[in-house]
């Protein structure tokens, strides 16, 4: 059951990046083991990094 909630964020999230070169960097920066991140969402804005 988690892992279908988890392929289903995926599917959203590579359906909501604009080209296939933006994809494939964040394929290349996230895949690596060595990274440690997460994505904490703040009530119903969007935070940018100016």
């Amino acid at each position: 059951m988690k892992n279908n909630s988890v392929k289903k964020t995926i599917l959203t999230l590579l359906r909501s990046i604009s080209s296939e070169q933006e994809i494939r960097k964040y394929i290349d920066k996230f895949s690596n083991v060595d990274h440690r991140f997460v994505i904490i969402k703040v009530g119903g804005a969007i935070i940018q990094n100016d």
